[in-house]
């Protein structure tokens, strides 16, 4: 018997919208590693709105819209505030982008942090501990699933995202992170969070929830178990 995997739920619930259900169709889970078992820990240090990192992590290509967050930061009072890290192989188009004189400076002042290659897990989970907020700003491509959201999720870590897709209805849903509305003044939006005498506050505020839909989600099978589960359910 055949089978047909779907990690998108959106996709689930226009297919039921469309009265279209078969025994064939199986929603799994993100095919990313869970770090299920991660534990925060705590600082002692006096937390402060000063040198947040934000991450922008995985494969790096136009679509993670990395540009428009550097330019944002280059020409903003907050690049002494923000380091900004992009972490993950670059395609050719972006190291184009990124290899441009204009970044050389920030780069030099490690404001801009760049690792173009492949992440492990042990440099992954460093990489995540040392953040204060994920970027999925995204555009193009697909507004589906993000392996990174889940990345963020397991690592107790707010993200950025935009108010559209699959990722704004996971984020929006459990409050896991900060919204920025699509092509509506979006350096305003984030220069006014980024600014935000709270935002230490509201961080905390949605680790918690973070925690919360973590829990929740801990039971699920992962995407190899759950395929096993059902190809060899046609078996026995």
């Amino acid at each position: 018997m055949e089978k047909i995997f779907i990690i998108d739920p959106l996709f689930i619930n226009f297919l039921n919208f469309k009265n279209i259900t078969s025994k064939k169709i199986i929603h799994i889970n993100e095919a990313v590693y869970r770090n299920i078992n991660f534990i925060e820990k705590k600082s002692n240090k006096k937390k402060t709105n000063k040198k947040k990192t934000i991450l922008i992590y995985g494969e790096i290509s136009k679509r993670k819209n990395f540009k428009f967050l550097i330019d944002f930061l280059v020409n903003s009072t907050l690049i002494n505030n923000i380091k900004l890290v992009i972490a993950g192989k670059f395609d050719l188009e972006s190291k184009k982008i990124i290899t441009s004189k204009k970044y050389s400076k920030i780069i030099k002042e490690k404001r801009l942090i760049i690792k173009d290659y492949f992440i492990n897990l042990r440099e992954e989970t460093n990489l995540f501990k040392n953040t204060d907020l994920v970027w999925l700003c995204y555009v193009g491509g697909s507004d589906g699933s993000s392996g990174v959201l889940q990345t963020a999720i397991d690592n107790i870590k707010p993200v950025i995202y935009y108010n559209r897709g699959l990722i704004n209805k996971i984020c929006q849903s459990h409050d896991l992170g900060f919204k920025i509305s699509y092509h509506y003044n979006e350096p305003e939006q984030l220069n006014k969070l980024l600014l935000s005498k709270n935002l230490d506050q509201r961080i905390q505020n949605i680790k918690k929830n973070i925690k919360k839909y973590k829990k929740n989600i801990k039971e699920e099978l992962i995407f190899e178990d759950k395929i096993y589960k059902e190809i060899t359910k046609d078996i026995q």
